[in-house]
């Protein structure tokens, strides 16, 4: 089975799970008020194009509806986005996401030629000799903003002439953008305002995150190249978002200051996260997403320790490029992040007797 963050079904109801990247809140009233509503409607069908959805998302971010796509999750996109382009050549920044590395690897039935660019081992930031690996061999590229693990950001200047160059060598271009929304500014850092001049990118996004809702799963991808689009609805299931689903992103597209909101929150909270785990003595980096990326070195049972005290926490050891003492935690509630931290204070203080 695939190591990914949430994964808490073969462990009591009790746990507390800092391994998946959820809004601590979890599902807003009126997200679950429209789904709770959809199921009215149940008996019927789903829109299999997403018609008011994709003019709901198309309004929330200033651009085409016919531009938009929509899928059962972030990663039904990925992996359809990945069996539609056939790359023979994927360019792609490690650590980062797994699930991208899967989906082109089972789209090329495992003949697939993968360049790695090992991010800056010291600051984890991807910078501009990225370039230097970005010619016409390459097919794909795949940039995670910000990236998952690490959290860090690409800086737009560096951004700017990574989408010039993939245009210039017409290379794919993949922007997961799934995290941008819990980043303070974060349409600063997004690609979408400048997404037509760029037909050969892909911009991927979710509703899972930010509004909590991992289990109903609905993402979105936009692109101005209506030829791929047309691809990529061709090979979707069809009916392959719900009603409720629908029904979800319309109301999350409908609460307007919610986004700005949780971002401002989360950033308190992930700067008294941080500050307490160098406290601890533990290698913290300053991300700027939903969770928090650290090491403690020479220590690789970490996840086992926090588990005894029904606390879950994702191990980055299957991570391209991370070693086992690597770990990922969400930013949770303050009450959370304080149990947290306890846990591990007390950890480290018997260690050390």
């Amino acid at each position: 089975m695939k190591k990914h963050g949430g994964m808490i079904y073969d462990k009591n109801s009790k746990i507390l799970d800092f391994s998946a990247n959820i809004h601590p809140e979890g599902v807003p009233a009126e997200v679950k008020k429209a789904m709770m509503d959809a199921l009215e409607a149940s008996s019927y069908y789903p829109d299999p194009e997403c018609r008011d959805l994709r003019y709901s998302i198309a309004e929330k971010e200033h651009v085409k509806m016919e531009h938009v796509i929509c899928g059962n999750g972030a990663a039904e996109l990925i992996f359809h986005l990945a069996f539609t382009v056939g790359a023979k050549t994927l360019l792609l920044p490690v650590p980062s996401f797994l699930e991208y590395e899967d989906a082109f690897l089972a789209a090329a039935k495992g003949n697939l030629m993968i360049e790695k660019y090992q991010i800056d081992p010291v600051s984890f930031l991807i910078k501009e000799d990225l370039l230097d690996k970005m010619d016409a061999s390459v097919d794909v590229l795949v940039l995670c903003q910000p990236n998952n693990p690490t959290g860090q950001l690409v800086e737009m200047n560096v951004m700017q002439r990574i989408l010039d160059r993939a245009k210039e060598q017409n290379i794919i271009l993949l922007v997961d953008e799934c995290f941008l929304d819990f980043v303070i500014d974060g349409k600063r850092y997004s690609v979408i305002p400048r997404y037509q001049e760029y037909p050969n990118v892909f911009i991927l996004k979710s509703f899972t995150k930010m509004y909590g809702i991992p289990g109903i799963r609905l993402g979105y991808g936009i692109c101005s190249d209506t030829r791929l689009l047309k691809q990529l609805r061709t090979s979707l299931q069809s009916w392959n978002v719900s009603h409720v689903a629908q029904a979800a992103g319309i109301a999350a597209c409908g609460m307007k200051e919610y986004e700005e909101w949780t971002a401002d929150r989360i950033a308190q909270n992930r700067e008294w996260l941080i500050k307490r785990l160098r406290l601890l003595g533990f290698q913290v980096w300053e991300g700027s997403a939903n969770y928090v990326f650290f090491r403690v070195k020479g220590c690789t049972d970490l996840c086992e320790i926090c588990m005894r005290q029904e606390i879950c926490i994702r191990s980055c050891s299957n991570y391209r490029g991370l070693e086992d003492d690597y770990y990922r935690i969400a930013v949770k509630t303050e009450e959370e992040n304080r149990r947290l931290i306890r846990t591990l204070t007390e950890w480290k203080e018997g260690k050390e007797r």
